[in-house]
């Protein structure tokens, strides 16, 4: 019974229609090798102290957090634009790769949470590059991966 849940909502996922994007074209002239190495520094040079915790109730926005452009575009495309209590909570830590452990209620944005580090994880790691993948094989996976889990 769990198998038919499963593939009934894979088969919901494959078929929702895909929003349109922006064209990632101006990504082109970017040096992937730079680029990775400057995330890798605001990474680093913005981390959070450990165990902190920010302020709760701001609105932060996502373009603040040291991700890609293909992270923001995809997030933009399904028009999230503020980070919630726990996606601010959590990410920065997360980019970090430190382990976090969250709380916050249903619909709170947890999954996000989890997903944007992760994504952005492979990006620098260059799974984009060499994975085969459908959904990574090219510089788009971000995108295609953010719009068709939420």
């Amino acid at each position: 019974m769990s198998f038919k849940v499963i593939s009934l909502t894979l088969d919901r996922i494959m078929a929702k229609k895909r929003r349109p994007h922006k064209s990632l074209n101006s990504l082109d002239s970017i040096d992937h090798e730079d680029h990775i190495a400057s995330l890798n520094n605001r990474i680093e040079q913005e981390a959070p102290a450990q165990g902190y915790v920010p302020q709760m109730g701001l609105k932060i926005a996502f373009e603040t957090l040291p991700i890609s452009q293909l992270t923001l575009s995809g997030l933009e495309n399904r028009s999230f634009v503020t980070m919630t209590d726990i996606q601010h909570a959590v990410i920065p830590h997360a980019l970090t790769g430190r382990d976090v452990l969250g709380a916050a209620r249903t619909g709170s944005g947890k999954t996000l949470a989890f997903l944007v580090p992760t994504l952005e994880r492979l990006y620098r790691m260059g799974w984009n590059q060499v994975c085969t993948c459908k959904f990574l094989k090219s510089l788009e996976c971000v995108v295609n991966i953010i719009s068709l889990l939420i």
